[in-house]
């Protein structure tokens, strides 16, 4: 209401000044006798103040003066706030509430409070002031900037779904949005997918002029720091992705000798080294023939790992007396030598040997 009253004011005050500027330069012929040239100047006046009025609106000067009173009356505000430092934070909000008030009308005053206030941590305040800029001037694109730059600020650098997308829509119509594809990376980062942000940073490198020497040394770094952690990532997955496939069958004669109940150790060890087993599931004779699937899961403690490159043995062991370690009478099944790929490893194991 305030908005349009202050408006309306305004173009009052312009159409006052057009008429009295008109009365004033046709004063000869309305003090004339004739009643022809009066009637032409109260018909001439009301109708070329109202075109200009509207060709004053479709130049777009009217809205430049109020955008210009509603920045400087902004700059004065902040300038007198700065005179007290001190001043609680509560007392802070409240006057920047009512300075908000007073320039609510004005989409590029409004942005600019709003940049005040992610200066000073008050994210959600600047979200709420530049959505309401963006109501006045929707189709002003470094509006929705700065309103996505603000979500990116609250949220440490994450983008929501919905923000996200938005900022897409605009990168898709606009590629030369340079800040919001960076926003873009840092999101990518934070979630992980590091080949998406390298990928952008290395676009802005390569396409953005205006870096400066301390922004590009700033870009330069992240890209290494991503292709660190993509690198460490892809090392990992791998890892994660080695997984023993074992079938393991008994032979007819050695199981003849077995308690159903004994205990079978299905286990990966280094070929050479320590027998400690890598991973290891336990099953039971009458669980024979089975198959069993060892991974990284399996391992019996940190640091004794699958990892890529290593030379190992899969080996099925059935131990009447329930100890793990080799003992006469034990009966086992061995595979040959395998070294660790990433993916899947079939092994098929026979359990056909007694331990002398």
């Amino acid at each position: 209401m305030k908005t349009l009253l202050l408006i309306s004011q305004f173009w009052i005050i312009i159409a006052a000044l057009i008429a009295l500027a008109l009365l004033f330069v046709l004063t000869p012929l309305l003090r004339s006798q004739s009643q022809r040239n009066k009637i032409f100047i109260l018909l001439f006046v009301p109708v070329f103040s109202i075109l200009s009025l509207f060709l004053y609106a479709q130049w777009g000067a009217s809205e430049k003066l109020i955008d210009d009173v509603a920045l400087k009356q902004l700059s004065v505000e902040i300038a007198k706030m700065a005179q007290d430092p001190d001043a609680p934070k509560e007392e802070i909000i409240e006057k920047f509430d009512r300075i908000e008030e007073k320039i609510g009308y004005s989409a590029p005053a409004l942005t600019q409070l709003a940049g005040v206030y992610n200066q000073l941590g008050l994210f959600d305040k600047a979200i709420k002031t530049i959505a309401e800029a963006i109501v006045i001037q929707p189709d002003v694109p470094e509006y929705q900037v700065q309103w996505i730059y603000s979500h990116s600020l609250r949220d440490q650098g994450h983008l929501a779904p919905d923000i996200r997308i938005q900022a897409e829509k605009l990168v898709q119509k606009d590629n030369t949005q340079k800040e919001l594809l960076n926003l873009l990376a840092i999101d990518d980062y934070l979630k992980g997918k590091y080949p998406q942000a390298i990928q952008a940073w290395q676009l802005l490198l390569e396409t953005d002029e205006s870096l400066t020497d301390e922004k590009r040394n700033a870009l330069q770094k992240a890209i290494a720091t991503a292709e660190n952690h993509f690198g460490q990532k892809s090392a990992a997955n791998k890892t994660q992705d080695i997984v023993f496939q074992v079938k393991v069958t008994i032979a007819s004669d050695i199981k003849q000798k077995l308690d159903p109940d004994d205990t079978v150790f299905i286990y990966v060890k280094r070929s050479k080294g320590s027998e400690m087993p890598l991973a290891v599931v336990k099953k039971r004779v009458s669980d024979l023939p089975c198959t069993v699937y060892l991974d990284n899961k399996q391992s019996m403690m940190p640091g004794n790992e699958f990892t890529l490159g290593m030379d190992v043995l899969v080996v099925a062991k059935v131990s009447k007396s329930g100890d793990p370690l080799n003992k006469v009478g034990d009966s086992r099944g061995i595979s040959d030598s395998i070294v660790i790929k990433s993916g899947l490893h079939p092994v098929d194991i026979t359990i056909n040997e007694r331990l002398g």
